[in-house]
């Protein structure tokens, strides 16, 4: 990947100061690299302000801004399918970090993670196993916290899903949790599927239903029949108190 050193690096010996002036194929700015074709090499008249075709080997040139949208270089097509790979890695790891400034870890104690990792095992960590291996202590710091667990296993789903993998099994503990949650009230409760407007038609015969403890602990939902465009199904449990005949509440025996 030596494209990304020379791509994001802060000193390019090709970048050189050039005239500004615009045409309708191509825009010289006051700081770009050199105006080459990164297929053949060969000198170009001017400075590509968008995709165009190398006037000698006819191949298309990409124009991508880097080092922070301040520099614009030439690449050719198999470098943008990198560049836009490592977009998505920056993204996903970005997205990540935000997450786990909601709860209270910070950049630095990600990396420094990361090297306590790398040290244990002698290998190069990636930042997927950083990050599960963070959200997997969360889950035993908060293993008595019903409501902070079922918000853990639920962004652990999320993350999940956003890595193409199966979070079904994330999503049946977060709703465990919640369950798990509604059991600390001394009162008695029912407990009612609630869906959403844009639910699946699987989902809206569900929406509504109401069910004791013990049948919703059987985990109708989520729903694994779920086919709403998200990718997973986001009905949630409610709990309903139960009132005797009078319209008290009852409490546990």
């Amino acid at each position: 990947m030596e494209i990304f050193k020379w791509l994001f690096g802060k000193d390019n010996k090709d970048v050189k100061k050039i005239e500004r002036k615009e045409s309708n194929d191509f825009k010289i700015t006051e700081a770009e690299n050199e105006a080459l074709c990164p297929y053949c090499k060969n000198s170009l008249i001017k400075f590509p302000s968008r995709k165009t075709k190398c006037p000698h080997c006819n191949n298309y040139i990409f124009v991508r801004k880097l080092n922070d949208y301040r520099l614009k270089t030439l690449v050719t097509q198999e470098q943008v399918k990198e560049l836009e790979i490592e977009q998505r890695k920056n993204y996903s790891k970005n997205s990540r970090l935000r997450k786990l400034k909601e709860f209270g870890v910070t950049e630095d104690e990600f990396i420094k993670r990361k090297d306590e990792l790398y040290l244990k095992s002698g290998i190069e960590i990636n930042e997927d196993n950083a990050f599960w291996s963070i959200f997997n202590e969360l889950l035993i710091k908060n293993v008595a916290d019903f409501n902070q667990l079922r918000i853990d296993y639920y962004s652990m789903a999320i993350f999940l899903h956003e890595e193409g993998k199966d979070n079904f099994k994330l999503l049946q503990l977060s709703a465990k949790a919640t369950l798990d949650s509604f059991q600390l009230s001394n009162l008695e409760f029912k407990v009612q599927i609630v869906g959403c407007s844009d639910s699946c038609e699987t989902c809206k015969k569900l929406n509504g239903k109401i069910m004791s403890m013990e049948e919703a602990y059987l985990l109708p939902v989520p729903c694994r029949k779920c086919t709403h465009r998200i990718g997973f199904c986001r009905c949630l449990y409610c709990a309903v108190s139960s009132r005797d005949s009078e319209g008290m509440l009852i409490l546990k025996k």
